[in-house]
């Protein structure tokens, strides 16, 4: 029923030209998914790495609502920005906009 409802309203979007719909019907399929599961179906903890750091899924934050720890890890700390002159430097491109409530990072 509602796999349908999501299909037909994704063809309407699709004929008025609502190109971002479609682009987050992925997304929003998946948040629906963890929506309705029970908390005790989930995990416990979503670990993501840092090759796709500024992107945070949907569902993470249903999943988060529903208890489950969402951690974003850093596999290395080569991806800092070298300090010349020993002047602060500015954060790397991007890392001002994420979103993760967790980060892990070690060396």
């Amino acid at each position: 029923m509602l796999t349908g409802m999501i299909i037909v309203l994704a063809a309407r979007d699709i004929l008025f030209w609502k190109w971002w719909n479609i682009i987050l019907l992925k997304e929003a399929s998946l948040s629906i998914v963890v929506r309705t599961h029970n908390s005790k179906t989930l995990a416990r903890e979503y670990l993501f790495n840092n090759s796709a750091y500024i992107y945070r899924p949907l569902w993470t934050y249903e999943a988060e609502a529903k208890d489950s720890k969402i951690t974003l890890y850093f596999y290395s700390t080569n991806c800092e920005l070298f300090k010349q002159n020993k002047v602060n430097s500015k954060m790397a491109l991007g890392y001002q906009s994420m979103t993760w409530p967790r980060y892990l990072v070690w060396n």
